[in-house]
């Protein structure tokens, strides 16, 4: 795996077109895509991670192994108390996680606590790109 370079700050997106900036800058550095978005009509406020942006040149893919997807869920969980009604509870994988409904401050909280997980390249494992359409 090459060096991956990760933001400073994790994207902060109020619409459909700088999350999908985001999403691509995450892509073109081949890196995990993390947000705190707010580009719907949902109520409040999404911490979001996936993983479909990692590879080495889209060779090969990278997914969390269990451990860090227990850990992120872990922390998704921790949040849940402070989500609004009317909001879908996500849970966490090895592509993608999130919650949404969350206040902006709460939502920065948990993306922080995702990145801790994320963007730690010793919690990856290697995925074939021919895994990608194998669908159990």
């Amino acid at each position: 795996m090459k060096s991956v370079v990760f933001p400073d700050d994790i994207p902060v997106c109020t619409d459909a077109e700088e999350k999908t900036k985001a999403y691509e800058q995450a892509k073109n550095e081949q890196r995990p895509f993390l947000a705190v978005t707010d580009e719907d009509d949902m109520p409040g406020w999404r911490a979001v991670y996936n993983m479909d942006p990692t590879g080495e040149d889209r060779d090969e893919w990278y997914i969390l192994k269990d451990s860090a997807v227990q850990a992120a869920d872990n922390h998704r969980e921790q949040y849940e108390q402070y989500i609004q009604e009317d909001c879908v509870i996500e849970g966490c994988s090895e592509k993608e996680g999130g919650l949404h409904g969350l206040d902006k401050t709460d939502a920065k909280q948990l993306a922080n606590l995702f990145a801790d997980v994320v963007w730690d390249t010793n919690n990856w494992a290697k995925w074939h790109a021919k895994d990608a359409f194998d669908v159990n």
